[in-house]
């Protein structure tokens, strides 16, 4: 085969004009590097014969890894939804039974409520129990600081 690309550099100046003849040379020259001689073989022969055998197979193997892969993948983020989901489920259920029990201790910590009504024993708001504690610690403190006053 002649697969040597010549270059030529051009012959003409580049203001003489061109005839048809002179395009033509000039495109068989540039051509006649991928042409085949006559003593070689037809041109696909030369490069290898397709094979309608091994297209199918190729294409048959393409369409298995495909296949294959895109279930690898399903199945995997199968796994990885079921168990996402299963952590969305727990979340929300942790987060309502959260807010129950908030509500819960509000209405507890804002209430009067008996606790043991045999032993007279009741719960009242957290507020109102600071305000009993501090009035307490209050009347107590206050003899002590009488006695503690220079005179």
């Amino acid at each position: 085969m002649s697969h040597q690309h010549h270059s030529h550099p051009p012959t003409h100046p580049a203001h003489e004009t061109h005839t048809a003849a002179d395009y033509e040379h000039e495109l068989i020259e540039h051509d006649s590097w991928f042409r085949h001689d006559a003593s070689e073989p037809r041109h696909q022969e030369s490069h290898g014969e397709t094979s309608a055998l091994g297209i199918l197979l190729t294409l048959f193997a393409t369409v298995v890894f495909v296949f294959g892969t895109g279930g690898v993948v399903l199945v995997w983020f199968g796994n990885e939804w079921r168990e996402f989901a299963h952590v969305q489920e727990e979340v929300h259920t942790n987060v309502a039974e959260i807010r129950s029990a908030r509500a819960e201790w509000q209405r507890r910590l804002s209430t009067y409520e008996w606790t043991d009504p045999a032993a007279g024993r009741v719960t009242i708001p957290l507020e109102a129990a600071k305000a009993r504690v501090i009035e307490r610690y209050a009347g107590a403190a206050a003899p002590e600081r009488r006695r503690a006053e220079p005179r």
